[in-house]
């Protein structure tokens, strides 16, 4: 099961959106056009400022099918994207595993590690987690 979006290509690993019909993509992270009958349409993507330098690497563990890891699902399907798109050296790990609970794991500059429980939450929730996590070292 892939968790990019069903409308996304990856080139030289990074995302475009040229799939898309009907959509150009802005330098700014906006989808600037609307569809092919001429309404307008602003899609304003959630921007990631530059995450720390002292992070290393994120690694995001969620089992493919369980409730619990829904938020997490939807977290990879609609903010991933942007997330890498502002951190381009930044590895990003996820990993699936059948039965396991969610989990966000940071890792920093000599190998220090923190980790946050991410069963039943939102997307929203887990920007948030990564902001505090961005934070704290």
């Amino acid at each position: 099961m892939s968790y990019w979006p069903s409308n996304c290509q990856t080139v030289r690993s990074k995302v475009c959106f040229s799939s898309v019909p009907g959509f150009s993509l802005a330098r700014r992270g906006k989808l600037n056009r609307g569809p092919k009958d001429g309404t307008n349409m602003r899609v304003t993507l959630l921007r990631f400022a530059r995450l720390n330098p002292s992070v290393k690497e994120l690694r995001l563990h969620l089992c493919q099918n369980g409730e619990e890891s829904k938020g997490v699902r939807d977290f990879v399907n609609t903010r991933y994207v942007q997330l890498k798109r502002d951190n381009p050296t930044l590895p990003i790990l996820v990993r699936e595993c059948s039965g396991v609970q969610p989990r966000l794991w940071v890792r920093y500059a000599l190998g220090k590690e923190k980790s946050v429980a991410l069963t039943n939450a939102t997307a929203e929730d887990i920007s948030k987690h990564i902001e505090v996590l961005n934070n704290a070292h």
